[in-house]
């Protein structure tokens, strides 16, 4: 049975600082909070990375996608 569940894609933005250390710089929305229903969350995971842009792709491990079941 599929479930309602919300997620929203968040880009955290990291720049570097003179001694070469990454520094945390700002965060954006890529995705405005979305409702959608599915069997689990790997359903809702695959559907949110498939609507992520392609200008993202370069630093995927500061791309966060958060869920919230109801």
């Amino acid at each position: 049975m599929k479930q309602l569940y919300q997620y929203t894609v968040v880009f955290h933005k990291y720049g570097f600082n003179e001694s070469g250390l990454k520094i945390y710089l700002d965060s954006e929305l890529i995705i405005e909070p979305r409702y959608f229903l599915a069997v689990d969350e790997k359903d809702v995971i695959f559907k949110a990375t498939r609507e992520v842009g392609e200008e993202y792709a370069h630093s995927p491990d500061s791309v966060e996608i958060l869920i919230k079941k109801f």
